[in-house]
């Protein structure tokens, strides 16, 4: 049984930061960041950037495509490339909740 106390969440994850909490602290220095791969691969699923995805520059998008009013007012903003009889097209998507 447990008994849930006040400010505690008791989430899974809670549990894994915990577990790297303590490996970090054996540690006195991490330098490269293959050493940070080795302490979070057993706790959980890794991923790296430009191995398992990629970083877009949307700033030099905007030099490209027209701007969108009201862009910074908005919550959510989603682009879509499709491909269609060869060509790219772009679809944005914006809206003012999460909801």
């Amino acid at each position: 049984m447990h008994f849930v106390v006040r400010g505690h969440s008791f989430l899974p994850a809670d549990k894994l930061f915990g577990v790297v909490e303590q490996t970090l602290r054996k540690k006195a220095e991490l330098i490269a960041p293959n050493n940070y791969r080795a302490i979070y691969e057993p706790v959980g699923c890794v991923k790296t950037v430009g191995e398992n995805w990629t970083i877009r520059d949307y700033k030099s998008l905007a030099s490209q495509y027209k701007k969108v009013d009201a862009i910074k007012d908005m919550k959510r903003v989603t682009l879509k490339r499709i491909y269609k009889n060869g060509k790219s097209e772009v679809t944005l998507k914006m809206e003012p909740t999460f909801r």
